[in-house]
C-alpha cells in the first residue's frame, strides 16, 4: 500500500486507508474517525484540505490524508498495541527521507573524503566507497572504476587480494591460504571470523562485500609483502 504515502516537501502523511491497513480497522471506521477529529480541529471549510482518494476494484473511493501530527491525535484513542504500529510505519517513513534525501553523488564524496583523512589508497577508497553507496542508496557507482586513473595504474606494491586470489597464485584454496596467514601471526579467528593482528593490520585491508541480502566484511592483503613472507618460508624449508 505505499502508493497510499504521501511524501511532499520531506513531511510524513498517511491516509486513513493506510492507517486501517496497519491497525486492522475498517477504512471507512479510520476515516470517519479522522473526519470527526478535523472538524473540531479546522472546522468544515478546511476539510477539503485533506481530502484524497484511493482505487481498489476499479472503483475510486475517498479517504483522508493526514499529516503526522494528525495522526499521531488520531491514534491517541487507539490501544497501545494499535499505537505502537502507526508510531513504528510512521519510523519507518522518516528513515526513508533521512536517507533519500542525501544525495548519493555527495555520500560518495564524503567517503572518499573519510578514506582520504585515514590515508588509505586512492584505488582501495575508491572501490569501498562505491560499495558503501551502492548498499546504503542502491546507487552503483561501479562503472566509474572501470574508468578511474587510480583504478588502471595500480602498483605492484599497491596490489590488495582476498584470500582466493592469493590461493590460486600459491597453489592453495582459501581456507589453507587462511590458515597459513594465521600461522605466520598475520590474522586470528575468534570463532565469528578472521581479524588481522597488529602485524597484519599493517599489511592488509578490511573491507565490505555484500551477495545478495547478505553482507559482511573480510580481507585483502598486499600481494608483494605476502608473497616476500611466503618466499622467507620457503627459504628456511631450503636450508633445512
Amino acid at each position: 500500500m505505499n502508493d497510499l504515502v504521501v511524501i511532499e516537501n520531506k513531511e510524513i502523511s498517511m491516509t486513513t486507508v493506510e492507517i486501517a491497513n496497519q491497525t486492522g480497522k475498517r477504512p471507512d471506521h479510520v476515516k470517519r474517525d479522522a473526519e470527526v477529529m478535523l472538524l473540531e480541529l479546522y472546522g468544515e471549510k478546511d476539510l477539503p484540505k485533506f481530502g484524497a482518494s484511493y482505487v481498489t476494484k476499479g472503483k475510486t473511493n475517498p479517504c483522508y490524508r493526514l499529516p503526522k501530527r494528525e495522526v499521531m491525535i488520531l491514534i491517541s484513542g487507539y490501544s497501545i498495541k494499535l499505537r505502537a504500529a502507526i508510531i513504528d510505519r510512521l519510523e519507518e517513513l522518516e528513515k526513508g527521507i533521512q536517507k533519500s534525501s542525501i544525495n548519493p553523488i555527495d555520500s560518495l564524496s564524503e567517503e572518499l573524503r573519510a578514506y582520504a583523512l585515514f590515508e588509505v589508497p586512492t584505488h582501495i577508497a575508491q572501490i569501498e566507497s562505491v560499495k558503501r553507496v551502492k548498499a546504503g542508496y542502491d546507487v552503483d557507482f561501479s562503472y566509474l572504476l572501470e574508468v578511474a586513473p587510480a583504478q588502471q595504474n595500480i602498483q605492484e606494491h599497491e596490489v590488495m587480494l582476498e584470500p582466493t586470489e592469493l590461493g590460486k597464485y600459491f597453489k592453495l584454496s582459501a581456507t589453507a591460504l587462511n590458515k597459513r596467514l594465521m600461522q605466520k601471526g598475520l590474522q586470528i579467528n575468534d570463532g565469528t571470523g578472521w581479524t588481522a593482528t597488529k602485524r597484519g593490520s599493517k599489511i592488509s585491508s578490511k573491507h565490505s562485500w555484500s551477495s545478495g541480502t547478505k553482507s559482511g566484511y573480510n580481507y585483502k592483503w598486499n600481494f608483494e609483502e605476502i608473497k616476500k613472507i611466503m618466499k622467507r618460508k620457503r627459504k628456511k624449508r631450503n636450508a633445512k
